[in-house]
């Protein structure tokens, strides 16, 4: 195994939790503030449970309110979302079809809120990719963030736009 290592010649990163904090800032809190009790009841329910770096940083910012938990089961698209059926109304955070933000919640299929996050460096991901480059290692980026974002953490590491990969869905990084 250690002989093989030294034919390495290519280093795939996905971008979240990796090069980056593994939970996204929201940047628009206000969005969460604008919801009632039973929204945010809702949204808790959807985050709750889950590991995805968006939802984890919603949950955290719901705060430390805890609600009767929902008796529905939230059903994950990868790459697309979660929701859950609940009084008669379908609850979802999924990605939106425009750039207008990068998550956002429905009832009904109705938008209620809009979220926006910014992703930041961690604090060694710039010398650690400067050095395997040095080595002479190709570095590539592979995300399911939009293009901008992923534009913009490819440029503070260095990378050119070859070796980053935005919008992929979870079979698209396998297949990759």
């Amino acid at each position: 195994l250690w002989k093989k290592l030294t034919r390495l010649r290519r280093i795939v990163f996905d971008k979240t939790g990796t090069l980056t904090l593994e939970n996204p800032v929201l940047i628009n809190p206000e969005a969460l503030q604008g919801l009632d009790a039973d929204d945010r009841q809702a949204l808790r329910h959807l985050t709750g449970g889950n590991l995805h770096h968006v939802s984890r940083s919603l949950f955290d910012a719901l705060g430390g309110i805890s609600d009767q938990p929902l008796e529905a089961e939230v059903i994950e698209e990868p790459g697309q979302g979660l929701r859950f059926e609940h009084a008669g109304l379908v609850w979802a955070i999924s990605r939106p079809q425009d750039q207008s933000a990068d998550a956002i919640f429905t009832r009904g299929g109705q938008t209620i809120a809009a979220f926006r996050f910014r992703d930041a460096l961690r604090a060694e991901s710039l010398d650690q990719i400067d050095a395997l480059q040095a080595r002479g290692l190709n570095v590539s980026i592979l995300s399911g963030d939009r293009e901008a974002k992923v534009a913009a953490i490819a440029s503070q590491l260095h990378l050119r736009r070859d070796q980053w990969h935005h919008s992929l869905t979870p079979e698209q990084k396998a297949a990759w």
